[in-house]
């Protein structure tokens, strides 16, 4: 099986790596492979040109776009590792979907409808959010983002979310909530790893 781990946030030392790297170690105990982009270290360009559009249309998309689009592709897992930022995803990010979420590539357009071209895979999100889980669902920002991105984005596109982690109050944890935190993910993933790889 391969997983397609996703990290979005601009300090390589971060939580939100760390809660990335929890992920990945214990879907490679239990044999996975991984395609691993941190969007800021690689420097990933989010803007979607005319001249990328045009690519697209002519079935040749630019070298950067290819790479990522085949480990989309390949993914039996996508996992997106982000801070939630004015109640969105990083930038960054939103233009990784952009580029990548393409037409002919992960959905495709029918007299009838929208195709979705990644079903069969499963998809997981790791969130950490500066406020608490109470006040973010309080204001419905919570069901705001559910409804965009696991069903607006992922699932039109025929991922099913499998996974789906909030980290809430982040600059008042404590190390030992952390380390919590961490194992918490490392034990639901190896759990998830476990299922979907039979």
């Amino acid at each position: 099986m391969r997983a397609l781990v996703v990290v979005a946030h601009p300090n390589p030392t971060s939580f939100t790596h760390a809660l990335a790297h929890a992920a990945e170690t214990s879907l490679r105990a239990h044999g996975w492979s991984i395609d691993w982009h941190d969007l800021y270290t690689e420097q990933f360009d989010p803007v979607l040109t005319q001249a990328d559009m045009a690519a697209l249309r002519a079935g040749t998309p630019p070298p950067d776009m290819a790479e990522h689009m085949e480990h989309l592709r390949g993914a039996d897992f996508v996992l997106l590792a982000f801070p939630l930022w004015w109640t969105q995803m990083p930038a960054i990010l939103k233009g990784y979907v952009d580029r990548i979420f393409a037409h002919g590539v992960a959905y495709q357009d029918q007299p009838a409808g929208s195709l979705p071209l990644l079903t069969g895979k499963a998809g997981g999100l790791l969130i950490t959010l500066g406020a608490s889980r109470e006040d973010y669902a309080q204001n419905g920002r919570l069901d705001a983002l559910q409804r965009t991105l696991d069903e607006g984005v992922l699932e039109y596109c025929g991922i099913s979310v499998q996974l789906r982690m909030l980290f809430d109050r982040m600059h008042r944890t404590s190390p030992e909530e952390r380390e919590a935190m961490i194992q918490e993910v490392q034990t639901r993933v190896a759990h998830f790893a476990q299922e979907w790889g039979q």
